[in-house]
């Protein structure tokens, strides 16, 4: 199953909390597929190591694309975005 691992690290003396989704953009396409979300992720500690395998649509290949992993407030909090990272696939 594939996997990925990401660092999290707050800074200032509040607690975020929040949902992390992760998702596919294929090179040349504009609609990104949702690979996995996890709910009621906070920052209660400095730092944390977070690794978390799913399982990928069928159909979807993660070779020449990018993957996107972004952290946002919970939908009754407003949904909106607190962090975001990007990295392309191969």
């Amino acid at each position: 199953r594939p996997a990925f691992e990401a660092q999290l690290v707050k800074s200032g003396d509040g607690f975020l909390f929040g949902d992390l989704e992760l998702s596919f953009l294929r090179d040349g396409e504009s609609t990104p597929r949702s690979l996995a979300t996890i709910l009621g992720v906070s920052s209660y500690i400095p730092s944390r190591v977070l690794r978390y395998q799913f399982d990928l649509p069928e159909g979807v290949n993660l070779g020449q694309g990018r993957l996107r992993l972004e952290y946002r407030k919970p939908p009754e909090s407003g949904g909106s975005r607190i962090a975001e990272i990007e990295s392309k696939t191969n």
